[in-house]
């Protein structure tokens, strides 16, 4: 039985919330199939990894522009990409140019325009960051489309939540295309008292791929994912992902800091799997 890597997690850590501690591809989802004549793997994977680093980036420039968080946009900082902003009555417009060719990595090469927009007047509570793109490329595969994503406070609590909605046509060099949408939310719980201060993330979200050639790919998170500083995993919460039809289920399990999650298969098997023998599976 093949398996997908799924992103998922990988995306929102990307969306300025690698402040708590996600890590690379560890907190990375699987998806299951049973179907002989499905895409090919790197061309599902492509899709979701253009859309975690398109949607990471406007995270981050938002969040290290209005000093939430200086450190992830730092770090992510690349030579080889061109930034200039404007503000017009509080309108501002980062545009991020990546020339005819930026390597980010050994793996990965974009060019073309990604612009960021965002209302300097409402960070206080809260923002809309509108994402479009100029002839942008990931590799070989064109990508079309916008990220609408809102960063916004919860009054009574203090809590944060980053909300992220997107819409992509993907288009490889053969002709295949692809459309994917996704909604995910994600909700920094912060736990405070006169001894400690610690905090979690809550991450929900579904989406949704289709395939030129008909085959379709889903996630659907019903019940919320929760991430913790210095646990590799995903510690509780469960996910619902499908091929072409054929559907798993993974759960995380009671919150502990462990590598261990079950996955349910469309027949209702449940096997016990090792997180960190299926991390290394998909490395190889």
């Amino acid at each position: 039985m093949r398996k997908i890597k799924m992103y998922l997690l990988g995306f929102l850590c990307a969306t300025g919330l690698s402040i708590l501690g996600c890590e690379d591809d560890d907190t990375s989802i699987e998806e299951s199939s049973a179907t002989p004549n499905a895409v090919n793997e790197a061309q599902y994977l492509e899709t979701q990894a253009a859309t975690e680093m398109i949607t990471g980036v406007s995270g981050d420039v938002f969040l290290t522009d209005t000093g939430t968080n200086k450190q992830v946009g730092a770090a992510k900082n690349n030579n080889c990409v061109e930034r200039s902003s404007e503000e017009t009555d509080g309108i501002v417009t980062v545009t991020l140019d990546y020339g005819q060719g930026c390597e980010l990595d050994e793996d990965v090469i974009v060019s073309g325009i990604i612009k960021i927009t965002y209302d300097l007047n409402d960070t206080a509570n809260g923002a809309t960051i509108l994402t479009t793109l100029e002839n942008y490329r990931y590799n070989e595969v064109s990508v079309n489309g916008k990220a609408t994503s809102v960063y916004s406070i919860v009054t009574d609590t203090g809590n944060f939540k980053f909300s992220s909605e997107t819409d992509f046509l993907f288009e490889w060099p053969d002709g295949l295309t692809a459309t994917s949408e996704g909604l995910s939310e994600t909700e920094t719980v912060f736990e405070i008292s006169n001894e400690i201060f610690d905090f979690y993330t809550l991450i929900s979200g579904n989406g949704a791929t289709e395939f030129s050639n008909g085959d379709r790919y889903t996630y659907e998170i019903t019940t919320p994912l929760r991430t913790e500083i210095g646990c590799a995993y995903v510690v509780s919460g469960i996910v619902v992902t499908t091929e072409n039809g054929e559907a798993s289920t993974r759960n995380y399990g009671d919150g502990s800091c462990d590598t261990i999650a079950t996955d349910t298969d469309t027949n209702g098997t449940t096997t016990t799997i090792d997180l960190d023998d299926d991390q290394k599976e998909n490395d190889n």
